[in-house]
């Protein structure tokens, strides 16, 4: 990254205010603060329960800074407190982690590509999963995960959207390594990954340098676009923790932190540290 005079240095970024907590309620016995919208206690409870238990598995694991205030909303109090226009996309910042006390319709825009291009079998094993009708709520907390290992990253250094879906994997890893280690019941949960990702969809972006764009102004078909490439990610988390597991998530986070990388010398990096991964990453989406 330059410095304030380099002329190479990225434009700074836009003010953004900080997160607006009046007229939420407060939920004690955290080690952080916990706001809710109306009617959403226990919900902000058994989130914040999630995001303990991810902050400690986190500090053991790879270390990460304290956690920031958890804002569990609905869709009136988004504005004020999300980064993301569109309601109940899980995310954080080093000031904030903001989740949804309503399901988001981006699930619903992923399942209207995916669905109809479904078997019957395939189908049936969604709803095995998730009910019927499919109720991806529990999919959408286990991101809680995913989020959490964000922090694990140096948010200055991950700037370049070529290099967007690397920050992504890692943060996948961190999701799936705290599945595997700590509430492994919810691993099946997971399970639906392998069927978003192979289901045969025209997705207008597919090459791994552009996961970026789909987001950017292209409403809640993007975002399901978008969904298609976490869900090939996560995969290639799931094939890197059980090569690699702790080790490897710990290494990742290392790279994170250090100078942002070239796409070449990120496979480098892969390479040394699960070769079938890097191949998988030179051969995507194949």
């Amino acid at each position: 990254m330059g410095t304030d005079t380099d002329d190479n240095a990225p434009p700074p970024r836009p003010e953004r205010p900080a997160p607006d907590s009046s007229g939420l309620h407060e939920v004690t016995g955290f080690p952080f603060p916990v706001y809710v919208s109306d009617g959403g206690v226990e919900r902000g409870q058994f989130v914040a329960e999630r995001v303990q238990r991810v902050a400690a598995w986190l500090s053991e694991t790879v270390g990460t800074p304290p956690t920031p205030p958890l804002f569990v909303v609905g869709p009136r109090d988004w504005p004020r407190v999300g980064l993301f226009s569109i309601y109940g996309v899980v995310h954080v910042s080093t000031d904030r982690m903001v989740i949804g006390q309503e399901p988001s319709p981006m699930w619903d825009a992923l399942l209207d590509n995916v669905v109809p291009t479904l078997s019957q079998q395939t189908k049936g094993q969604l709803h095995a999963l998730y009910g019927d009708p499919i109720d991806l709520a529990p999919l959408n907390d286990l991101f809680v995960a995913h989020e959490m290992s964000h922090l694990s990253h140096d948010f200055a250094t991950w700037e370049d959207p070529v290099n967007l879906w690397l920050w992504e994997f890692i943060a996948n890893v961190g999701m799936v390594g705290y599945f595997s280690e700590v509430e492994t019941e919810m691993l099946p949960t997971l399970e639906a990954a392998e069927v978003f990702w192979s289901a045969p969809v025209s997705w207008p972006v597919r090459e791994l340098a552009r996961m970026r764009e789909p987001v950017e102004g292209h409403g809640l078909g993007g975002v399901a676009n978008y969904l298609w490439f976490e869900f090939g990610l996560v995969l290639l988390a799931q094939r890197l923790w059980k090569n690699g597991g702790p080790a490897a998530f710990r290494r990742l986070c290392e790279v994170s932190r250090g100078p942002e990388l070239t796409p070449s010398e990120v496979l480098a990096m892969l390479d040394d540290i699960d070769p079938d991964v890097a191949q998988a990453v030179r051969d995507w989406p194949n």
